[in-house]
């Protein structure tokens, strides 16, 4: 009542725990959070705070009896656009609550030239963002990169920034108008659970580092394509707030989300997109999804049930293969033994398979060589 009446703020929801501002700020358009320290008996609102600043991009003040250079210090972390200390006055609130409402305008500013929900022609003009987590081995980069080698060859006028956590991305060269933001590495520890690479960081920093320079990077670049590689949230959800983002502040950048046909075992992929909620993700937040691959080989829609909207939204796009530019001939190297069958043994990425994989594949050979009547290609990964 106080900030509808007397100070000139909507309220448009109130929370008692961090639980219900969380859910409250999902299905509501906010713009200000005011935000106690001590939620439901517990210190727990500077890290909902933080959490709505992640998710939702939120701009919080703080309202505490809280004084001390640790609280100040923890809410100052989390970016707070205000503090204010009991008890305070009606212009001091009201000159707060101006300051945090300018300053998230000014935080979210129309892209130049355009209007809300604009769309336009891809080509001249057009920036792309393209999202790739890479956690290990370089299949994804290189998809990346091949695509980008071929959409700016074919728009000259379109300009691509890739975001990737490939720690090998510095091996390859770059087309022409693609530069990239290099996301701090990780390496994957178990089902869904990853650690960073190189830096001192747990999962939870090293997860809120990337989502945060993704968001940040998005924000500034301002692209109108999206392609997101593989992983509809990214790692450990590390997208959802940059999703998010662009629903409320850029409807008209589209949003792709880019699938190898073959990801892993039905039930095992059915699985890790109930837990995390995928289907609505995909529904909510992707406009279109490609499938890099063809239905008659693997039929990706059918055999991981994609939800019935998604599958009006899907198409099959074909192989990704390595860019040559027009009049580049490809020369095939005849293999010199033609008439015997030939058997590639490749084990992708490399981690861990070399010795169960390749080491068998070999140890049958040797057994039973007498036998042997084709000769085999080896690929080993990087």
């Amino acid at each position: 009542r106080l900030l509808r009446l007397d100070v000139g703020f909507a309220v448009s929801g109130v929370a008692a725990s961090a639980a219900e501002a969380l859910d409250s700020a999902r299905l509501t358009q906010r713009h200000v959070v005011l935000m106690v320290v001590r939620l439901a008996g517990e210190r727990v609102g500077i890290e909902a705070a933080r959490q709505l600043r992640a998710r939702h991009d939120l701009d919080v003040v703080f309202l505490t009896a809280y004084a001390d250079e640790e609280t100040v210090g923890r809410a100052q972390e989390v970016g707070a656009a205000g503090y204010l200390v009991k008890p305070f006055s009606k212009p001091q609130l009201r000159a707060t609550l101006s300051t945090a409402f300018a300053r998230h305008e000014r935080a979210v500013p129309p892209r130049r030239g355009s209007t809300p929900g604009e769309r336009r022609p891809f080509g001249e003009g057009t920036r792309m963002a393209i999202f790739s987590h890479d956690t290990l081995g370089l299949g994804h980069l290189q998809r990346n990169l091949n695509l980008a080698w071929a959409l700016t060859d074919r728009f000259p006028g379109l300009s691509v920034l890739l975001l990737t956590g490939s720690s090998a991305l510095h091996r390859y060269p770059l087309p022409p108008r693609v530069d990239t933001v290099k996301l701090p590495s990780v390496r994957k520890v178990d089902s869904e659970r990853y650690s960073a690479r190189s830096l001192h960081l747990g999962e939870g920093e090293v997860l809120r580092l990337r989502s945060n320079l993704t968001l940040r990077t998005i924000q500034g670049f301002d692209p109108h394509v999206l392609l997101v590689d593989h992983a509809p949230l990214g790692m450990g959800g590390e997208l959802r707030p940059t999703l998010e983002w662009l629903g409320r502040h850029r409807p008209g950048c589209t949003r792709i989300l880019g699938l190898r046909d073959v990801i892993d075992a039905p039930a095992a992929v059915a699985a890790s997109w109930t837990r995390q909620g995928i289907p609505q993700v995909l529904e909510e937040h992707y406009e279109h999804l490609v499938v890099y691959g063809a239905p008659r080989v693997y039929d990706t829609v059918q055999a991981y049930s994609l939800p019935e909207a998604v599958r009006a939204r899907t198409e099959y796009v074909g192989y990704v293969g390595r860019f040559r530019p027009a009049g580049d001939e490809h020369v095939t190297v005849p293999h010199p033994h033609a008439e015997r069958p030939l058997v590639v043994v490749t084990i992708g990425g490399g981690a861990g398979a070399g010795e169960e994989v390749l080491g068998g594949w070999l140890r049958m050979l040797r057994a039973h060589s007498a036998r042997v009547d084709f000769d085999s290609l080896l690929l080993t990964g990087p």
